[in-house]
């Protein structure tokens, strides 16, 4: 997608106007960099160069200023942001007041938000579109966010591994900026190897085993009840809100739940492990066994628990540190039941 937009500044086939239409910081300053390159120099940036924000910017200048000539020749780059806070009536009437503008005048629009398909029937979007180039960048998923930090880290030479990859998608999100932030200093801590694997993601981020949600699903997993009473208020220590693990203790039983009814669960390949139930390749046969020990209803006791707490914890009745110390409790099965009857 950038290097299509290269190719065609390169050789001066890129019309204006100019939509990138979403929502990444970091692709609009790169793509800015690479026109100011392109139709500017030092000696006209500061008065052949305008920066506008279509939010709070007046709509007179909105109209004027992109159909300004160029001063001393050559061309002239506008910069309009936030085009995404404008409603239809305005955006069709800035297309109707800029007309033809001036072929000298490179006009780029930044949209500044996610976008859905009923904005693509919008008046810029349609606009620009059918007169110029749109970039559309619709929202990553999280499968997106995993292939684009794999590419990335195979641009540089690396290969990532799936479970590193999802790895990083659920901590950091699916935005491109901060994946590639990501990799950027993975591939640098990883210098020498050739492939980055979950261990050494979580060694380079400082996402210490000893501290990680994981180790403590872990421990309950295995039903170690006093190693996972010593990981938990370690693992608080991190999370930022601590609410954060009611929810992913909730996602992690309910993946063991639908391991314990698969039938096929030992045949699952190794290496997509991971993506099922964050579990890593090398724990598969481990996983498999634990899984076994628990019965389906034990887990969806579990499950309630969990929830019930949750909620005593957003109504103050519960404090979090208490609620989740009953919680593994239950699923070590010392008194989950007593518990639930308690409840």
């Amino acid at each position: 997608m950038l290097e299509e937009f290269k190719r065609a500044l390169q050789q001066k086939k890129l019309p204006s106007p100019f939509l990138l239409f979403g929502e990444n910081t970091h692709l609009q300053q790169e793509i800015l960099v690479l026109l100011e390159s392109a139709f500017l120099t030092p000696d006209t940036k500061d008065f052949n160069f305008d920066s506008l924000d279509a939010e709070s910017q007046e709509l007179s200048e909105l109209i004027s200023i992109p159909r300004t000539l160029p001063l001393q020749g050559g061309h002239r780059l506008v910069v309009i942001k936030n085009v995404s806070s404008l409603n239809a009536f305005t955006q069709k009437t800035l297309i109707e007041s800029w007309g033809d503008l001036p072929e000298s005048t490179f006009l780029y629009l930044a949209w500044n938000e996610p976008v859905t398909r009923e904005d693509a029937k919008k008046p810029i979007p349609t606009w620009a579109e059918k007169k110029g180039w749109i970039m559309r960048l619709w929202k990553p998923n999280a499968m997106d966010g995993k292939r684009f930090c794999q590419e990335t880290a195979r641009s540089s030479g690396k290969e990532l591994t799936p479970e590193a990859a999802d790895f990083l998608v659920e901590e950091v999100g699916s935005d491109y900026s901060l994946l590639r932030g990501e990799i950027e200093m993975l591939c640098l801590w990883a210098q020498g190897k050739s492939r980055i694997a979950l261990e050494d993601v979580m060694e380079a981020t400082g996402f210490q085993r000893a501290h990680s949600p994981y180790e403590l699903f872990q421990k309950l997993r295995e039903r170690k009840l006093s190693e996972a009473l010593r990981v938990l208020p370690l693992v608080l220590e991190e999370m930022d809100p601590p609410m954060i693990l009611f929810r992913m203790l909730h996602r992690t039983i309910r993946e063991w739940l639908s391991a314990r009814t698969n039938p096929g669960l030992a045949t699952i390949p190794a290496t997509q492990m991971w993506s099922l139930f964050h579990v890593s390749s090398k724990d598969t046969g481990a996983f498999v066994r634990d899984i076994q020990r628990f019965q389906e209803d034990e887990l969806e006791r579990c499950l309630h628990l969990i929830a019930r707490y949750e909620e005593a914890c957003k109504t103050g009745r519960e404090e979090p540190a208490v609620a989740l110390s009953q919680i593994v409790l239950a699923v070590c099965g010392r008194s989950g039941e007593a518990l639930y009857a308690a409840g």
